[in-house]
């Protein structure tokens, strides 16, 4: 029985060796599958968190850049899209918050002038000056109605 069981154990031991051998090479082939699949996920997904964190800190000038040729760079691009519109937004609102200002300011001068003032003429060649200036007028020829006068600024 132990010449059987010796003969059985030689022809066993190479069916061994290339069963354990088949096995390692699957395990490597699997684990660089895994890690090459995963870089390729992870790293487009990295680039757009960060991409979302500059673009939170208020960097708008800032463009994602992912070349994957799958849903991935399609969202990048959507991504740029919409922050493209969130700027022009931001700038119309910087617009209207510069006009606003503008025009705040110069009815502040105004009533700086007809608090300090009670003659009327004063008060209104301020008002001339000030809405020539601040709201861009392009004739600047106002008509006194009370005294009948022309005035030019």
């Amino acid at each position: 029985m132990s010449g059987q069981l010796a003969r059985l154990m030689n022809r066993s031991t190479p069916l061994c060796f290339r069963t354990s051998g088949l096995l390692l090479v699957g395990l490597g082939v699997a684990l660089w599958a895994s890690i090459y699949v995963a870089r390729r996920v992870v790293r487009p997904l990295q680039t757009l968190r960060l991409g979302a964190q500059r673009i939170g800190a208020g960097d708008l000038d800032f463009r994602l850049a992912v070349k994957t040729g799958d849903e991935i760079e399609l969202l990048a691009e959507e991504f740029n899209r919409m922050v493209e519109k969130l700027k022009a937004s931001y700038d119309t609102l910087e617009r209207q918050v510069q006009n606003r200002t503008r025009e705040l300011s110069a009815l502040y001068d105004v009533t700086a002038t007809a608090s300090q003032s009670l003659e009327v003429k004063p008060v209104l060649q301020e008002v001339m000056k000030k809405s020539a200036t601040s709201f861009i007028l392009m004739q600047r020829e106002f008509f006194f109605l009370i005294t009948g006068e022309k005035s030019f600024i």
